[in-house]
């Protein structure tokens, strides 16, 4: 049970993250017809009221409730409909503007009905999920503090008055409105995150679990677009050497393992961050997106490194393997095209030297 609804909180959340440019527009736009039907509301309410007691006009709560939401729709026609906004900006903004609405009916509702304080409440907090879309725990925040807020509303307008039924039904109004959340978009967030998993299978590489070569190369350069100002990029690509001959003297199954344990050695040897694929039978590459200039000294050590885990690494009966490397250290911002065939010359260098080694070019040199 409990693991169910942490696996819905986990699909909701990864659902909001892929989905927020268009889940800002929606926010705000399904914001403008919740002030619609306020305003239906109440003016539809005034009309009642007035054909049974003509001669009595809107008192000045009435009017502060107009006035917020008038001052909503103005906000919307002559700015927020005009522009582009952050999925965090339009999120302050429509719980800002839907704390108002929430505030001035509250307080429309404790002077004008003095049986019971609740109906509008239990609307307005139901409502939440059916117009604005978000975080679970953001929706958690903000019916909470519009609950504090109601009692303190209560305890100022009208104190003494809320019974211990209204505060039940508010609070049953606040979980069965969370309840709510889970179900509108429960099953719509899990199959995004099926969506999810079925993209990160076919960015993988079935044997070694690493990116396949589409995705590397797409994520690498993503990465070095974004890069940090003051770093260098460094790309290695690693091609095993005479891995036919581990094929044909111990049969493809060691020849598997031993991919599969030269991967381990590189999920070993590199940061989280560093992007490492699987682009070729025998051909592996790592993308180091962002370093220190003055660390990259540090990726020569995880090459050494690499070779002499090779170097003692058994499999079955098969040992002592090696591969050769070659490195692209990038300073000035290359693309990921330029830094490849960087590092395609560094490698073809490697293997002239005799293999089991690395190279690295930087600006086209070459240094061990």
């Amino acid at each position: 049970m409990f693991s169910d609804f942490f696996n819905r909180l986990d699909s909701i959340d990864y659902f909001v993250s892929t989905k927020k440019e268009l889940l800002a527009e929606k926010n705000r736009a399904m914001l403008l017809q919740l002030g619609n039907g306020l305003t239906i509301v109440v003016v539809l309410y005034l009309l009642v009221r007035f054909s049974i007691d003509p001669g009595r006009l809107p008192e000045l709560r009435f009017w502060v409730l107009f006035a917020v939401l008038l001052a909503y729709r103005i906000e919307y026609k002559c700015w927020l409909s005009k522009i582009l906004l952050s999925f965090n900006t339009t999120r302050l903004i429509v719980l800002l503007n839907y704390y108002l609405f929430f505030m001035a009916s509250a307080y429309l509702e404790m002077r004008e009905f003095d049986a019971s304080h609740t109906p509008i409440f239990i609307a307005l907090i139901l409502a939440l999920p059916a117009f604005y879309t978000d975080y679970f725990q953001v929706y958690f925040l903000i019916e909470t503090v519009i609950g504090i807020s109601y009692f303190a509303i209560c305890h100022l307008v009208s104190p003494g008055t809320l019974s211990w039924q209204a505060c039940f039904e508010m609070m049953a109004a606040i979980m069965f409105s969370l309840v709510m959340v889970l179900a509108i978009f429960g099953n719509q967030a899990e199959s995004v995150t099926e969506e999810k998993v079925f993209k990160e299978k076919s960015d993988t590489d079935l044997l070694t679990g690493l990116k396949n070569k589409i995705a590397f190369q797409d994520e690498s350069k993503e990465a070095i677009r974004n890069k940090p100002l003051g770093t260098a990029s460094m790309l290695l690509i690693l091609d095993f050497d005479n891995f036919k001959l581990v094929n044909d003297n111990y049969g493809h199954q060691t020849g598997d393992d031993v991919l599969k344990a030269f991967a381990n050695i590189l999920i070993r040897e590199f940061r989280v961050v560093d992007i490492i694929g699987r682009v070729g039978g025998d051909e592996f590459m790592v993308m180091v997106p962002s370093i220190p200039f003055e660390s990259t000294g540090l990726i020569a050590d995880r090459c050494k490194n690499i070779l002499h885990e090779l170097n003692v690494l058994k499999v079955g009966k098969a040992h002592s393997f090696s591969c050769s490397i070659g490195i692209a250290c990038d300073y000035k911002g290359m693309t990921f095209e330029e830094m490849y065939k960087l590092a395609d010359d560094a490698l073809y260098e490697s293997k002239e030297r005799g293999k089991a080694t690395y190279t690295i070019y930087s600006s086209g040199k070459a240094d061990e």
